[in-house]
């Protein structure tokens, strides 16, 4: 049986990371039991976003040196996250501390790096990309088909690990100075605005694939959440598959993508939005959550797109094959001639283009890709001669130029919560008060992958894992069942006081660090009453908010 190759893709999470990490702690478990009873399967991309690339990290090392550590995705998320280890010395920029995450990360994804007991659907090279958005940006200069070329900003930013288990690779799965990259970019990644501080990291020009076109670039980026600008990185899930998959177009691959989040819905109706719009934070907040909204949906709809658009296609193409093939065209070798024109100069715009879609391989052996690829369709049609000449060169053409080239047919199963989660308040932070409250997540993302990886279109039937770690748990006692619909003031009150009082500490600062045109109050005792004055606002609004 051949080996089908698994895509994974993770949205970020914030605290609901818990439920990702259940996720991912059963599809490693039904990938393993499958590959040791006759089922071939291959996970050889992972792309993640924000919590997601957390879990990106933690998976890789588990695939790639460990599958005994599986435990580790519960320990991480479950354990040793809490919302009183991060509010412990935060810095001037951030409410909360990276150090807590920074020794989760060095727990979990740690030596020794041998590959002895690397999982059995292990690549030899695992292929993973995580969103960043770099506070720097990167200036690409573009060149439209028609007008002067132009320079413009570009602030949604990944890093690509080829992670490869080669003693002499650069990112071989043995080297600590690999996990130690992967840690710092996942980190980073996770960094949500404001919540946890920037993160500068350093990059090279060489890790870009379209070095020539970039005109302004930083050798020390600064970088925040990823999922700000991709927080559904389905696009680079395809775009690592396609490298993966470049001498084999038959590939069978599946993509499963794991969302947190049980409605993307932000609707709002004419009476909200009407309040809304009185009130100037209001409105700012209103225009943030849109912004970072819309950047949440538009990977899932460009994958649904391309699969209508390789439908269209493919039913171009077999009206083209009967045309042709019946079609006798006058001075064919010119027409050929002309075909391979086209050809050669799509080849050479496109790689004007940033993110080139050809490589360095000259025009016969592209083509060649495409003669391999339609093969079977064209011998089935008793297709030869002129008329099979003609026909490869369109279809190279019309790949190319519909971007369609080495794509096939997308297939996406999405595994997502079907009601609310625990722990959603606070734009999902509401998780890091209540340990049982992660507990719940990730059961209920045990429980719901068996359910969606067990049915024989993904990855097929097999037993659920039995044992008495907390891990290997996925059912919920009785009491948890309201875990969704509780408030924070359900949650330990000591956590809630000690964010409540950092906040205002942190909002009285602001009269000492901020100035106006230039001016700041200069009575020391004015200064203070209005460092009390924004302290008591602060208090009694957070004091509402977190239900104290």
């Amino acid at each position: 049986m051949p080996r089908t190759k698994i895509s994974l893709i993770m949205t970020g999470a914030v605290s609901l990371g818990s439920f990702e990490a259940g996720v991912l702690t059963e599809l490693l478990y039904a990938l393993d039991y499958h590959s040791r009873h006759g089922k071939e399967y291959e996970l050889d991309v992972i792309t993640g976003a924000s919590a997601g690339a957390m879990t990106a990290g933690l998976v890789a090392h588990i695939v790639m040196n460990d599958i005994g550590r599986r435990a580790n995705l519960y320990r991480a998320w479950v354990e040793l996250v809490t919302i009183d280890n991060l509010l412990n010395d935060p810095p001037p920029n951030a409410l909360l501390s990276q150090a807590p995450i920074r020794q989760i990360a060095n727990q979990c994804i740690t030596g020794p790096y041998t590959t002895e007991n690397r999982a059995p659907f292990a690549p030899q090279v695992l292929r993973v990309a995580l969103t960043l958005s770099n506070l720097n940006g990167i200036d690409r200069r573009l060149k439209p088909a028609v007008g002067p070329p132009f320079v413009s900003t570009f602030f949604d930013d990944r890093k690509i690990f080829r992670l490869a288990d080669d003693p002499a690779s650069l990112e071989s799965v043995r080297r600590e100075q690999t996990w130690e990259q992967v840690r710092r970019f996942a980190i980073a990644s996770g960094a949500f605005p404001i919540a946890f501080p920037p993160s500068p990291l350093e990059r090279t020009l060489a890790e870009y694939n379209d070095p020539q076109l970039i005109t302004t670039f930083s050798s020390k980026a600064t970088y925040v959440d990823g999922g700000t600008f991709n927080n559904q990185p389905i696009g680079e899930a395809v775009k690592l598959s396609r490298e993966a998959d470049a001498d084999f177009f038959g590939q069978q691959r599946k993509f499963i993508f794991v969302n947190a989040s049980v409605n993307n819905s932000m609707f709002l109706g004419d009476e909200e939005i009407s309040k809304t719009i009185d009130m100037p934070p209001a409105v700012l907040k209103r225009v943030a959550d849109v912004i970072f909204n819309e950047s949440r949906t538009s990977d899932w709809i460009r994958a649904l797109l391309i699969n209508d658009q390789i439908v269209w296609r493919d039913q171009f193409i077999d009206t083209l094959i009967k045309i042709v093939k019946d079609t006798t065209i006058e001075n064919t070798p010119e027409f050929i001639q002309n075909l391979r024109d086209l050809a050669a100069q799509i080849i050479a715009g496109s790689r004007m283009e940033p993110g080139e879609r050809v490589d360095s391989l000259g025009i016969d052996e592209l083509l060649a890709k495409t003669k391999s690829r339609y093969k079977t369709k064209l011998d089935g049609q008793g297709v030869e001669g002129r008329a099979r000449e003609v026909l490869e060169l369109i279809f190279f053409a019309l790949d190319n130029i519909s971007d369609l080239d080495e794509r096939k047919r997308i297939d996406i199963f999405s595994i997502g919560p079907e009601t609310k989660l625990a722990g959603e308040q606070l734009q999902a932070f509401g998780g890091f008060f209540k340990k049982e409250y992660r507990q719940y997540n990730f059961r209920s993302g045990r429980k719901l992958a068996y359910a969606q990886l067990s049915r024989d279109e993904v990855l097929g039937n097999y037993p659920k894992e039995s044992g008495d770690e907390e891990y290997q748990q996925c059912d919920s006692p009785p009491g948890w069942a309201n875990f969704p619909d509780e408030d924070l003031d359900q949650t330990p009150r000591p956590p809630r006081e000690k964010l409540r009082d950092a906040l205002v500490e942190r909002a009285k600062s602001l009269i000492d660090n901020v100035t106006f045109t230039g001016w700041r109050l200069p009575d020391a005792a004015i200064r203070e009453g209005v460092r009390e004055a924004i302290g008591n606002l602060a208090y009694y609004r957070l004091n509402s908010l977190f239900k104290l």
